[in-house]
């Protein structure tokens, strides 16, 4: 079983703000700045376990939790009348603490529970002790029978434990975490590998349910498989239903042998055999392909198309540092992410910001012969966010960024992949020219536009103009015309082009 140990050191600062954003029931002076000093707060929270016995498995799915900024803790209090307080901290994942509770001599707190639910003070009056909390928990917040969303998933995944308080040295309070409820999980689908058993894939799944006891629950979706949280111990009656990409229907059944805090797998991975990537091959939200060639692909969870194969790791040395595992493609997006100039000013950025830098492995946004967009990315990230863009010289935004960024928030691309960046001048013509182009072309779009034309909800690339993330000088900027496949350069605030977010997986 594995741990995951977070440690915070909290400020004061603006922690008022945090404390009112809660709820309502964090209202009480006792939890005010003006009573005592911010309590530290370590808290340490178990993984699910194995229900079968078999550690191994528990490492290889890796079900530690990790928390996210704006994640709230809630944490039971008493105070010496008797009284009852729902407090909530905050996880500030800049900092890496927990904001939003002060010390005070006397209150004692009882528990601590995840995720933080509005509404409880007036419910847990007559509880005194942690086991009395974790009852009346698990009566108020049940799983839900949908859990598709990441959002319905966690919300479902009931976290408690207690509370320590540590007076020396400081205010500190420690809080030991563990599930509340047992998880359901579903692998399967065709799984390929590449020849050189560089990469694994499988296909995505469709229209999966799963019957418990007879109540039909929809799950989530993850990278590591479908998962479902239920509140069963013992042995419940499980059903696992999905359809494949080819049209066929499977069921999974069996008993799970279940109590708080373990995990069960239902394995059902048919091998494909070897079969090499190919520009065309769809690309999923869980890292799944289904080959380029099947007929009706699934529209649901597909992010984006292949359109080249191979590693540019060597092109882009801080992709090759923060994602050294994607050497096997680039996919483009499935709509465009907007269309606007690609300055709201002029700025030689590369000579007058860039050069100055050194936490972006690259000197010069202005490498028109590399595969460098995700470090060109980052840069301009940095850029827009510096001094230099708003401060004195405020007006100098790089106009594409906000909507590449805009588009990762809507359509949330896989953690084994790069993550949606701004593409180089070299990415985004291979994007219209074809992977094994040797000039001008537009293969590599009419090949797209076919593949976007199987999904539901997919969009053809425009016959105009592309901005890339490629920088010419203080004016001017790269951009393909998806017309004909021609390469040059135009005014950075002066022409509105369009901008198609692409990935590294």
């Amino acid at each position: 079983m594995k741990r995951q140990i977070i440690t915070q050191i909290q400020a004061v600062v603006a922690l008022l703000l945090l404390v009112a954003a809660c709820s309502d029931d964090a209202t009480d002076t006792w939890q005010d700045a003006g009573n005592g000093s911010p309590l530290t707060i370590q808290v340490c929270s178990d993984g699910f376990s194995s229900s079968d016995g078999c550690p191994t498995r528990a490492a290889d799915m890796g079900y530690t939790t990790v928390f996210q900024d704006g994640d709230r803790l809630g944490i039971v209090a008493e105070q010496v009348d008797g009284s009852k307080q729902n407090l909530c901290a905050t996880y500030n994942g800049a900092t890496k603490a927990w904001e939003g509770i002060y010390y005070d001599s006397k209150t004692t707190y009882l528990s601590a529970y995840f995720p933080y639910q509005e509404g409880l003070t007036n419910k847990l009056g007559g509880i005194s002790d942690a086991g009395g909390v974790l009852s009346a928990l698990k009566t108020l917040l049940p799983p839900s029978s949908d859990q598709s969303s990441l959002a319905a998933y966690r919300a479902s995944d009931l976290l408690a434990g207690t509370c320590t308080l540590h007076t020396e040295g400081g205010k500190s309070l420690n809080v030991a975490l563990s599930h509340a409820y047992s998880l359901l999980l579903l692998r399967a689908g065709t799984e390929y590998t590449t020849p050189d058993g560089s990469f694994a894939y499988r296909t995505p799944l469709r229209d999966v349910q799963v019957n418990v006891d007879n109540a039909v629950c929809t799950p989530f979706a993850s990278a590591e498989g479908y998962r479902l949280i239920v509140d069963k111990s013992g042995s419940p009656s499980v059903a696992w239903f999905y359809t494949l990409p080819d049209g066929k229907t499977y069921k999974v059944a069996g008993s799970a042998s279940l109590s708080e805090g373990t995990y069960h797998l239902y394995n059902n991975v048919i091998s494909g055999g070897n079969r090499a990537l190919a520009v065309g091959d769809f690309y999923y939200s869980d890292g799944g392909i289904v080959p380029g060639d099947t007929p009706a692909p699934p529209s649901e969870g597909c992010i984006g198309v292949v359109y080249w194969v191979g590693s540019i790791i060597e092109d882009d040395p801080l992709l090759k540092e923060d994602h050294p595992g994607c050497t096997h493609g680039l996919v483009a997006a499935l709509q465009d992410a907007g269309q606007t100039e690609w300055s709201s000013s002029y700025e030689d950025i590369t000579n007058n910001w860039l050069s100055k830098q050194d936490a972006y492995g690259i000197t010069t946004l202005k490498e028109a012969n590399k595969m460098q967009g995700y470090a060109n990315t980052k840069a301009l990230e940095g850029y827009n966010a510096s001094e230099r863009a708003t401060g004195g010289n405020s007006g100098k935004t790089v106009l594409p960024i906000g909507l590449i960024r805009s588009y990762a928030g809507a359509y949330p691309a896989p953690a084994s992949s790069s993550g949606w960046y701004f593409p180089s001048v070299k990415e985004l013509k291979f994007m219209c020219w074809g992977q094994n182009a040797n000039g001008q072309s537009t293969d590599g779009k009419k090949k797209l536009d076919e593949q976007f034309g199987k999904l539901t909800g997919a969009s053809s690339l425009q016959s105009d103009y592309y901005w890339s993330s490629t920088e010419y000088d203080l004016s001017w900027a790269w951009y393909v015309y998806f017309r004909s496949g021609y390469v040059s350069i135009d005014g950075k605030y002066y022409r509105s082009y369009w901008v198609r977010a692409v990935l590294a997986f």
